[in-house]
């Protein structure tokens, strides 16, 4: 698994489009094996806030979604 980042960014033309599509109504992060992978993403990955930009990632495990960026990131690092 590779990600490609550009030097210079042009927004207008940047896009990601994942779609997901899970088996359950209700999840378990523990069960499924993404609390290594999200504190890691947490740690090491995730962009804070910083002056003239506003990170909405989450910071701590309790505040983590089925869809947030680390959640994504542990699964596609697990398969």
């Amino acid at each position: 698994m590779s990600f490609y980042t550009p030097q210079y960014y042009n927004y207008e033309s940047d896009s990601l489009e994942i779609h997901l599509k899970t088996m359950r109504s209700e999840y378990n992060l523990t069960k499924l094996g993404l609390i290594p992978g999200i504190e890691e993403y947490i740690e090491k990955i995730r962009q804070e806030s910083y002056d003239g930009y506003c990170s909405f990632e989450p910071t701590i495990i309790d505040e983590v979604g089925i869809d947030d960026y680390c959640t994504i990131w542990a699964i596609l690092k697990n398969e």
